[in-house]
């Protein structure tokens, strides 16, 4: 079960990191994937 989690985790992680320099993707997306990795990385410094 962990290994699903963890792949799916890097999977939703990676996706959004992608998401948020890409142009073709429309802007209010691009600001939630930012602004969910801002909520991860922020809960991992945390």
């Amino acid at each position: 079960m962990e290994i699903i989690f963890d792949i799916l985790f890097e999977l939703i992680v990676e996706g959004s990191m992608g998401a948020v320099g890409d142009k073709k993707v429309p802007l209010p997306l691009r600001i939630l994937a930012a602004v969910f990795l801002i909520v991860i990385f922020g809960g991992l410094v945390v």
